[in-house]
């Protein structure tokens, strides 16, 4: 399992931030949540009906989700989502596939995973959450042997 860790400036020995990827469903409806707030609420993104304030779709299932919880309060604050190549190919396609014409990629799609809906707490955007949430990206997918991440952003 990935955990990472970053201390905090103002306690020495304790730990301000982890980042792991989501164990449970539980896990899972807090990035989605926090997604919903930072995507709906704050960017304006339409909402489908009856998503009871979580940013849900059909992609979530077959995805890993990065988050990072803020110790002090136990908020996830932060989240990414990674889809491995593996699952891709089950699936017949990434979400960017939707998006984009990929097609001169097949021959790096093995080693291929694809990153999407990171979000950041307004709260907690000073740069420590992001730093996190790129080294847990960056060691899920050495450790995992991929060598390229693919993904959409809106910006």
């Amino acid at each position: 399992m990935l955990t990472l860790q970053t201390p905090s400036s103002t306690l020495a020995k304790k730990t301000r931030y982890t980042v792991a990827v989501a164990r449970n469903s539980g896990e899972v409806e807090e990035a989605q949540r926090l997604r919903y707030q930072v995507f709906m609420e704050e960017m304006g993104a339409q909402v489908k009906a009856g998503t009871r304030e979580l940013d849900i779709d059909e992609y979530d299932a077959d995805c890993e989700h990065l988050i990072v919880r803020d110790q002090a309060s136990l908020q996830v604050v932060g989240c990414y989502r990674i889809m491995r190549p593996e699952i891709a190919a089950r699936r017949g396609a990434f979400y960017s596939d939707s998006e984009f014409d990929l097609g001169r990629l097949h021959h790096i799609r093995s080693r291929t995973a694809e990153v999407g809906r990171a979000c950041i707490h307004p709260d907690f955007r000073t740069g420590g959450v992001i730093m996190l949430l790129w080294s847990g990206l960056a060691r899920l997918i050495v450790e995992s042997g991929y060598e390229y991440a693919i993904g959409c952003a809106s910006i």
